[in-house]
């Protein structure tokens, strides 16, 4: 849960004042069992700074916590998408995200959600409520909320006012030198707040009656009594009853009831509204045009105050009117306002009739920001450039509800693809581009555009048909316009709808006329996006060196348009295909790039991804160990993450190595749960090969009819694949069961039908099994219950005295090792190349790191942790290939043990000593 969890310790500055006896209720309540829970109050008493405190008192109780902020949300799909945001779950891989918010829940064992500021969503949202609390039994809910939720198995909590007087004790007594015991918790806050906002100030001895008196004309509302507490070391707590009372008298009576609380609450905003100056109430009434917060440069260009924001932002600090944010490491300060004065001032922007030109500003600073980190996303500040997009979604969707223009509607929405299409939430993009759509105006390009884009995020989204409706429509309308940039990108989109529905021919023939329009247009952008998407179709119908070409090009192009997020994705697909091509090392070194810059960016579904193909890797080479704690380590993460598709496939790896390891009841109940899985996200490839898997282990146990069953569903699911490696490993998970029945008459035919099919995978160069580890993995797991050896080659033995290698390090013999050929790997043979030149020329001297990089990937733009890492995994594959004795890792970089001979040779025949 490293990654995952959520601390809710990030408390308000000041210190967290009473409520202990609350604190322990609802503690206990948790403990009995209770798993839906809402604090219910009326704004300003304090339900946020409540569930934060008792998440931080109470973490141990919990495997992780996280509080979703639905401040904003007003939909079931915003409830959704801002419990996904928190919860760090990608969304749009085919499934439903209320159900994969579920199983991630689920997967995340006992743990805690708190959902902040429900009540724009009381009467819409219980039935998604009830069905997470169905699908995570361990779940416990914790909900803030100014109504209750109205559900069967709520428990209501309604938090009242901090009192005034402690509990056996009189107002009397002096506050400065009383126990703690003899200070009301609300007395205590208002002191507590009021010394933060003068240093060494304290009440006199006899202020004690007065104090109490303020609390109670307050209501006992923290938030009230914050207001208050910044005027306290000014006017003292005579001058501030006074003009408290008067405020009061004239907004109205006061009852004890919720409502008046309320009351209460919006007579101290208006009271603290008073008290300030012309200046200072224009600034907190433009600053209520942010949503999710702002920085001084956003503040500078939307609140016009001549040139004074910060003395402004600094003034209503100091009055608890605005709040100043910790910020992230690296990213600039930033500030915001609580709901309820946000609401207020908004009203005051209203009446000092300054709201259309506050938005005008508002909208035209942030398009126009949104529009330099989008160009600046694909450059050497991506990373930056995402960031920014990420941290002002809210504002930006801002825009989308309010500018004054409909081309900056449209602007804003586009402007958050970059983040939204690649870790979602998917169905908040599809929103805000269906809301920015519905406004009248803007221009027919970005109307066009954002068609184009929602077609793909309806696609991200799992819906294919409204994903084909709208690329169908801007493909025919950019065609008519002219806009061959846009064509291209709808047909790109259109050929991926082809390729996740199974039809591999029509998603070539689009990505190739998709490819023709990206050049005419001259958008190497898009164009290397879909170089990589074609791959991913050219791999699926078998042709892999065609593959690993596009990719290789289609990385060369990421690099050069500093496309950082897919140079990740693209080398950790040609990766994938190295495993196929039994090119391990090589894989590996794929893999260590990706996960640098899946590192960087933060990219968890990246960082499991890569985990999981590691473990393959592993598997391969018969690592079982470290294969099987990569799986877990991956499901895991995919779990956590709620990407059942991902979850499944390496669910169904992780019980092959069960298989390997010869745990057949471990490996039957993992591919049962992996099917389970991967029937939920639709992937019936993969459910039929695991499908497969699982009727040899039934076979095993001796359950034939059950091995029988699972054959013929496998086989139903894959004939429609078009996949020729899985289709092939399912029919060798077939062999079993034909052998078993390989008697009488037809035993002759089902033992031909065995030996063929076992040839067929092993037959041509190169063989199927060597092109696909799939394949491989069926071909063990069908030789294993034929109780048949594996057939895997294996290398001669050499002699132990000498490191032997070419002149040009095409082939290496390690001393007492194998030869091992380099000759199509490139990055490691340029290392070894290297190192010998070195060895030779300068015996004990290491060769420098950098040097290293720079021979082993000449004239590459890369990251420079990206390069370290190639070159740990370089020397590491290195060692593993027979050099651990001899390559020694030095302070300034690398060296061959000068005491290994070392024997330069360009012509040592197959398997010679």
């Amino acid at each position: 849960m490293g990654q995952a969890r959520k601390h809710l310790a990030d408390a308000a500055p000041g210190a967290f004042i009473g409520r202990g006896e609350e604190l322990a209720w609802l503690a206990a309540r948790i403990d009995a069992g209770e798993r839906l829970i809402t604090v219910t109050g009326p704004g300003g008493m304090g339900k946020t700074r409540l569930t934060r405190e008792l998440v931080r008192r109470h973490a141990e109780r919990f495997d992780g916590a996280w509080l979703a902020d639905l401040t904003e949300v007003v939909t079931v799909e915003g409830l959704a998408a801002a419990v996904a945001h928190a919860l760090g779950v990608p969304t749009g891989r085919g499934e439903a995200l209320a159900d994969t918010l579920g199983h991630a829940l689920e997967a995340r064992g006992r743990v805690l959600l708190v959902l902040d500021n429900f009540e724009r969503l009381v009467g819409a949202a219980g039935g998604l409520i009830g069905a997470w609390l169905h699908a995570a039994p361990e779940l416990v809910l914790l909900v803030t909320s100014r109504e209750r939720l109205r559900l069967d198995d709520e428990l209501v909590f309604e938090l009242g006012p901090l009192p005034a007087v402690a509990p056996d004790h009189t107002a009397n007594e002096a506050p400065d030198n009383a126990p703690d015991e003899a200070v009301a918790d609300g007395v205590r806050l208002l002191l507590e707040r009021a010394s933060r906002h003068r240093a060494g100030w304290a009440p006199r001895p006899d202020d004690g009656p007065r104090l109490a008196e303020l609390v109670e004309r307050l209501d006992g509302i923290p938030l009230a009594i914050e207001l208050a507490a910044a005027r306290l070391p000014l006017l003292g707590p005579q001058t501030l009853l006074d003009r408290l009372s008067e405020r009061f008298r004239i907004l109205g009576s006061r009852t004890r009831d919720g409502a008046d609380k309320g009351r209460t609450l919006r007579a101290t905003l208006d009271w603290s509204w008073q008290l300030l100056d012309e200046d200072e109430r224009r600034a907190l009434a433009q600053a209520s045009v942010f949503r999710g917060g702002f920085d001084l440069d956003a503040a500078e260009a939307v609140i016009d105050a001549d040139g004074l924001v910060l003395e402004r932002l600094e003034s209503l600090f100091d009055k608890s009117l605005v709040r100043a944010e910790a910020p992230a490491p690296g990213e600039p300060a930033r500030f915001g306002l609580y709901l309820t004065v946000r609401d207020f001032a908004a009203g005051m922007l209203d009446e000092l009739g300054g709201d259309a030109a506050v938005r005008a500003r508002h909208a035209a600073w942030f398009v126009d920001e949104a529009s330099r980190r989008v160009s600046a996303v694909f450059g050497d500040d991506g990373a930056d450039a995402r960031r920014w997009l990420l941290r002002e979604r809210e504002n930006l969707a801002a825009v989308v509800e309010g500018a004054p223009e409909t081309e900056q509607a449209l602007l804003a929405a586009l402007s958050l693809e970059p983040v939204l299409s690649t870790q979602g939430p998917f169905e908040e993009h599809v929103a805000l581009l269906d809301r920015a759509l519905a406004r009248d105006g803007g221009s027919a390009r970005a109307r066009l555009e954002a068609t184009v884009v929602r077609g793909n995020a309806h696609r991200q989204a799992g819906r294919p048909e409204s994903a084909r409706a709208d690329l169908t429509a801007a493909l025919e309308a950019a065609r008519a316009a002219g806009h061959d940039d846009l064509a291209a990108r709808a047909l790109s989109g259109l050929a991926t709808v082809e390729l996740v529905q199974g039809s591999l021919e029509a998603a070539r023939v689009a990505y190739e006329q998709a490819l023709d329009l990206h050049r005419r247009a001259d958008d190497r952008v898009h164009e290397a996006m879909t170089l990589s998407a074609y791959g991913a179709a050219l791999a699926g119908g078998g042709d892999l060196d065609a593959a690993r070409e596009v990719e290789e090009r289609a990385l060369r192009m990421h690099r050069e348009a500093g496309n950082l997020r897919d140079v990740g994705m693209t080398s950790a697909f040609l990766g994938n295909l190295a495993i196929d091509r039994g090119h391990f090392d090589e894989a590996r070194l794929c893999f260590a790039d990706a996960a640098a810059i899946h590192d960087q960016l933060g990219d968890r579904f990246g960082q499991a991804f890569t985990e999981a193909n590691l473990a393959i890797v592993d598997h391969r080479q018969r690592a079982l160990a470290a294969a099987r704690s990569r799986y877990d380590a991956a499901v895991s993460a995919f779990a956590e993450l709620g990407a059942r598709r991902y979850e499944g496939a390496f669910r169904g790896y992780r019980a092959l190595a069960a298989m390997d390891e010869g745990d057949v009841d471990a490996a039957r109940a993992g591919f049962e749960r992996a099917c389970a899985r991967l029937r939920e996200a639709g992937d019936d490839r993969f459910e039929a090969l695991f499908r497969a898997h699982l009727a040899v282990a039934r076979l095993r146990g001796g359950d034939e009819a059950g091995a029988e069953r699972d054959l013929e569903a496998a086989q139903s699911k894959i004939d429609a694949s078009g996949d020729p490696y899985l289709s092939l490993a399912v029919r060798l998970l077939h062999t079993p069961l034909w052998r078993a029945r390989a008697r009488g008459e037809a035993a002759a035919a089902l033992e031909a039908r065995v030996r063929a099919v076992l040839a067929e995978a092993e037959a041509g160069d190169p063989s199927p099994v060597s092109q696909s580890a799939d394949a491989l993995f069926a071909l063990r797991a069908a030789r294993a219950a034929l109780g048949e050896p594996d057939e895997e080659a294996s290398e001669d033995d050499w002699p132990a005295d000498t490191l032997v290698v070419h002149p040009d390090a095409d082939w290496m013999r390690p001393p007492g090792g194998a030869r091992v050929e380099l000759e199509r790997r490139e990055a490691l043979r340029r290392l070894l190349e290297r190192l010998c030149q070195m060895r030779v020329d300068a015996p004990g001297r290491p060769v420098p790191r950098d040097d290293l990089i720079a021979r082993a990937w000449p004239g590459e733009r890369i990251l420079r942790k990206a390069a370290q890492n190639r070159l740990r995994v370089g020397i590491a594959t290195l060692r593993k290939l027979g050099l651990a004795d001899v390559l020694r890792t030095e302070p300034g970089g690398y060296r061959l043990d000068e005491g290994t001979p070392l024997l330069l040779w360009a012509h040592v025949p197959e398997g010679a000593s």
